[in-house]
């Protein structure tokens, strides 16, 4: 567990380390390497006569063999994803 926890820390300080600099190559570097799909899904509301897009909610899928797994329910993708590992916003119904 423990050395799950420092890769990922590591991929962290680098993130930190060129939003800072917001030094782009370093950044796509570690998007690439680290993230293997990213969803994101909003809601349209009209505001003041306007269609307005609202989050929602978002799925970050990181690339396999990038961090060990820690659970064989582990998400690889949409259709693989357990329904324990969803997340759920307020708006949602169960």
């Amino acid at each position: 567990m423990e050395a799950v926890i420092e890769k990922a820390m590591g991929y962290a300080r680098t993130l930190d380390k060129a939003l800072l600099r917001l030094h782009t190559p370093t950044l796509r570097a570690v998007f690439r390497d680290l993230l293997d799909l990213v969803e994101v899904f909003f809601r349209t509301e009209r505001k003041g006569g306007r269609e307005c897009p609202t989050f929602l909610r978002g799925f970050i899928y990181v690339r396999p063999n990038v961090l060990p797994d820690l659970s064989t329910a582990a998400c690889r993708g949409p259709a693989t994803c357990e329904p324990c590992c969803r997340l759920y916003t307020s708006s949602d119904q169960r």
